[in-house]
């Protein structure tokens, strides 16, 4: 069973950022770029947990494809996944309560 994508794939010019991984991996070489990666996820992780970076993420995407009004079933059926353990948690812990 394929998948269809609503959005087109266009390509873009490389980004300003791919820009300066190519150069930092180029002059630094690859052991120090990944480095580089665990300390930014470090700092990242001390302020946020993957949970909650990962909570941001699917309400950005929601807010995103309602804006275009766009649909994605396999997002859909996730975040629909998403609420459901929620709601299934705060129910078990009313009842413990």
């Amino acid at each position: 069973m394929g998948r269809r994508n609503p959005v087109k794939h266009v390509p873009v010019e490389e980004t300003a950022i791919e820009a300066n991984v190519k150069a930092s991996v180029a002059e630094n070489g690859i052991k120090d770029f990944e480095v580089r990666g665990q300390a930014i996820v470090g700092k990242i992780r001390e302020r946020y947990s993957i949970q909650h970076e990962m909570a941001i993420q699917r309400k950005t995407i929601a807010k995103i494809l309602k804006h275009f009004n766009l649909t994605d079933a396999e997002f859909d059926e996730y975040n629909q996944f998403v609420e459901s353990c929620k709601a299934e948690v705060d129910s078990e812990e009313h009842n413990h309560n």
